[in-house]
């Protein structure tokens, strides 16, 4: 059977999170939910954090809604968040407390937007992928995600029945930049470009991870005691996503060649709501310029004629080897080509 490669992008969880022009308003309903919420423990008065001075559980809930309210100003005025990141990245550093901080936030806000969410297509896309039980996902398909979302986990979880997301991310076999294997199996697997949203020490999530994934968004002293972990104590504890553009050479070209490896003999590939942005642009010319035996592409989008064009931009297509034909009239389930 042909290898199928999905391309996705924040279109296709448009169903349960916000795309680029209603961003804001997510960030402020986080931001009420904050400014309203009763801590689950009398935590307001302890110090949590010792960094060059004393911090208070309290200070740090309020510097995060003030951060929150920063970002809704900033994402109005910028393209979208990956603009901001990146100018505080060039003008501030990839160290600096201001680049923490918006790597933090965005972290725990897309926990919070995510409670109890899972867009439909996704659950729909594994019950035509998957066999009898678990373990019988397609080998023949690969996904590479540009999105930070645990998405693919959530739907997955339905079928596997585990709350767990790390169980879960070793049963799809989820590799990010800083996780990858050299030793690819041919199998189904989920490789996350931009990392994944989440926290880890010592390269593991959290042990009380899942709780607040699982949890209705009524626990806010998970939420800032993540923060602070992150944004106070970077040399413990990491967030688990990134920017395409801060991941460091030698690292990147590990990963790449892991998905080079996996998805080297893709006739097929799959694109649904992905744009290829510009800043994506190197990294994007690396994948598709793997596609070597691809045959056909199709490009699920609201706007589809638009994405080919950019195809065409990053890569030289002889329409012979590699038709592109468009399916944007299916919206309500992700497109699963007949290779499959």
């Amino acid at each position: 059977m042909p290898k199928v490669t999905y391309i996705i992008g924040a279109g296709a969880s448009s169903g349960c999170l916000p795309v680029i022009n209603g961003i804001h308003e997510y960030l402020d309903a986080f931001r009420q939910f904050l400014l309203e919420c009763k801590f689950a423990s009398e935590l307001s008065s302890k110090t949590i954090v010792d960094f060059g001075q004393k911090r208070k559980f309290g200070e740090i809930h309020a510097e995060i809604i003030d951060e929150c309210q920063k970002l809704i100003k900033n994402v109005r005025e910028h393209a979208s968040i990956d603009t901001y990141a990146k100018k505080l990245l060039i003008t501030k550093g990839k160290h600096s407390i201001e680049y923490l901080r918006l790597k933090a936030l965005m972290s725990i806000f897309f926990i919070w937007a995510q409670r109890g969410k899972t867009d439909p297509r996704y659950d729909s896309f594994f019950a035509s992928v998957i066999g009898t039980n678990i373990n019988e996902l397609s080998r023949d398909i690969r996904i590479l995600s540009w999105n930070y979302d645990y998405q693919f986990e959530k739907a997955f979880s339905l079928y596997s029945q585990e709350p767990s997301l790390e169980q879960n991310q070793r049963w799809l076999n989820v590799f990010t930049p800083l996780h990858v294997d050299t030793g690819m199996k041919s199998e189904f697997s989920l490789f996350k470009i931009n990392g994944t949203t989440g926290f880890a020490k010592n390269q593991a999530f959290y042990n009380h991870y899942d709780d607040l994934i699982a949890g209705d968004g009524k626990l806010p002293d998970l939420y800032v005691q993540q923060y602070a972990d992150c944004v106070y104590y970077p040399s413990d504890y990491k967030m688990m996503l990134s920017f395409a553009w801060e991941t460091q050479d030698q690292i990147l070209d590990k990963f790449m060649s892991s998905v080079k490896t996996s998805c080297g003999l893709t006739e097929t590939v799959v694109i649904i709501g992905y744009s290829f942005p510009y800043f994506n642009r190197s990294i994007d010319r690396k994948i598709m310029s793997m596609f070597d035996n691809t045959k056909k592409i199709y490009i699920q989008d609201l706007y589809p004629d638009t994405v080919e064009s950019r195809i065409k931009n990053l890569i030289k297509i002889r329409s012979t080897v590699i038709p592109i034909s468009v399916d944007s009239k299916s919206p309500g389930q992700f497109f699963i080509p007949p290779e499959i």
